[in-house]
């Protein structure tokens, strides 16, 4: 009898109609949605990266991280779904994931910073102890929000490249190359030709490339020999100076301006005079006072050397 009674209620549940799937997480629900929960987090040291902005395609939804580096999309259609992360001075990421019903997708978003290069130059430097010393000093300081150690930084030009070696740094690095010359003609093989500068860091991000050419530490400067300090001088008066040795294409140019102020803001210019000029005839229109007189040896690439000295002017 009591078989009966079991056989009875199989059935019975057997003929029953299949039971109502509402609930929107029920996978059998032909409505049911899906949902992505994820982390933004920095690829060295794992640090939630808030205020990451993520995007999720093909519909126009977007999210913020909070503090903890987290965002959710809610209530998804089944299907296929792009979603990228982008977070200031990071490389941007996107992942495809396939969202069903019912489900709920984690993913993680590992951003590598994004090298910024803040300061970069080649000069050169000229140094005497035992012997003469010429070198040319390649510098890069860059900042990564990650670290700053980096895969490779380098200075290139169409004819060499270099790598920059790690010198120093706190929250920003410091990279430099000297390259020594046997002498001052052959660092100046250097002058006027573009350097590129980048940097790739440890998890394979690029910087921007930059470019520069070769400041040139002129070396060689002019000797004052009238007006010496303290001296007057009036319209009419001849500027004397002993000019400088110079092996490349250079010029003089004579400035004064008001004893205090500086020679880039200059009350008086003369033309542009041979490298091999000694003396110029003064013949502007000065006020009475203190002033400064500078002759400045110039290359053809901005590079100066200056010599000063002050004066009275009557």
């Amino acid at each position: 009898m009591r078989k009966l009674f079991y056989l009875l209620i199989v059935l019975f549940l057997s003929c029953a109609p299949d039971a109502e799937h509402k609930n929107p997480h029920d996978p059998f629900n032909p409505d049911a949605t899906g949902e992505i929960k994820g982390e933004v987090i920095s690829l060295f040291g794992s640090i939630p990266l808030q205020g990451s902005i993520i995007h999720l395609f093909p519909t126009e939804s977007e999210d913020t991280t909070d503090q903890t580096g987290t965002f959710q999309f809610t209530n998804l259609i089944p299907g296929i779904y792009i979603i990228t992360a982008e977070t200031d001075m990071y490389v941007d990421k996107a992942e495809t994931l396939q969202v069903d019903g019912g489900e709920e997708k984690e993913i993680q978003f590992k951003l590598n910073g994004k090298p910024d290069i803040v300061d970069y130059s080649i000069c050169s430097v000229h140094s005497i102890s035992t012997f003469e010393k010429y070198e040319a000093i390649f510098t890069l300081k860059f900042f990564d929000p990650d670290a700053f150690i980096a895969d490779s930084v380098v200075a290139e030009s169409e004819y060499e490249k270099f790598l920059l070696l790690f010198e120093n740094g706190d929250t920003i690095g410091t990279y430099k190359k000297r390259k020594p010359y046997a002498n001052k003609i052959m660092i100046d093989t250097l002058t006027g030709i573009p350097f590129h500068f980048w940097v790739k860091d440890l998890g394979g991000s690029y910087s921007d490339t930059l470019t520069t050419v070769l400041v040139r530490v002129i070396f060689e400067s002019a000797e004052i020999t009238f007006p010496l300090p303290g001296d007057t001088i009036t319209n009419g008066d001849t500027l004397l100076w002993t000019p400088p040795i110079i092996t490349f294409n250079s010029f003089i140019l004579i400035k004064i301006w008001e004893r205090g102020g500086t020679p880039e803001n200059p009350g008086w210019i003369s033309d542009t005079l041979s490298v091999t000029d000694s003396l110029l005839v003064f013949t502007g229109s000065l006020e009475n006072g203190e002033y400064e007189m500078a002759v400045e040896v110039q290359d053809n690439f901005g590079n100066i050397s200056r010599t000063i000295e002050w004066f009275y002017f009557e």
